[in-house]
């Protein structure tokens, strides 16, 4: 299996027989449930694991033609939820291992442990990767999970904009206001 490193970030990414490993029954062993279902989650999610982590049980949106979590900014009382940019605020779909991951968070009551605690979550799941012998190299984490889907979009020629906006990044569009005849306000 070759290492991946993002074309677009340098950062390390999963490569895709890894995935498979990554997905085998008890391949984290007594690690608890709710930790694996993060790491099951983001595989196919493209999220932060501190949007994720973030989000809470009314985000999860299930039961729609398009099973989705909304990821937004929300408050409550003296906890606010703040997104790393205003681009962050978007739907992610869910689908195969992330959806049944996300049906399973839900029914348990939504992610509860590592609720705004991505750092802990983190730090668990990066320790149990080292035990088990589950890092390609000693530079992968989870936050490579999303690395692995923007080098796959990469891979099939996706388009820039489409990924960045998938990604919640930064997006320098052009503003065409006033710039040129017709645009005007």
């Amino acid at each position: 299996m070759r290492k991946m490193i993002c074309r677009t970030t340098g950062r390390h990414s999963h490569a895709t027989g890894s995935r498979g490993v990554l997905l085998a029954p008890d391949v984290f062993g007594v690690t608890n449930e709710e930790a694996v279902l993060v790491f099951r989650l983001l595989i196919k999610a493209r999220l932060r694991p501190s949007e994720l982590l973030g989000v809470k049980l009314e985000h999860f949106v299930l039961e729609h033609e398009v099973p989705h979590i909304r990821v937004e900014e929300h408050s409550d009382g003296v906890i606010k939820r703040k997104l790393t940019t205003k681009w962050s605020e978007r739907e992610i779909p869910l689908v195969g291992v992330s959806l049944d991951a996300a049906k399973r968070i839900v029914t348990m009551g939504g992610v509860q442990a590592y609720h705004l605690n991505a750092d802990r979550w983190g730090a668990l799941i990066n320790k149990v990767m080292v035990e088990r012998k589950l890092k390609e190299t000693e530079r992968h984490t989870p936050y490579s999970l999303r690395h692995s889907f923007e080098e796959s979009m990469l891979e099939i020629g996706v388009d820039h904009r489409l990924r960045v906006e998938l990604m919640g990044h930064d997006y320098n569009r052009p503003k065409y206001r006033g710039q040129y005849p017709g645009t005007e306000a």
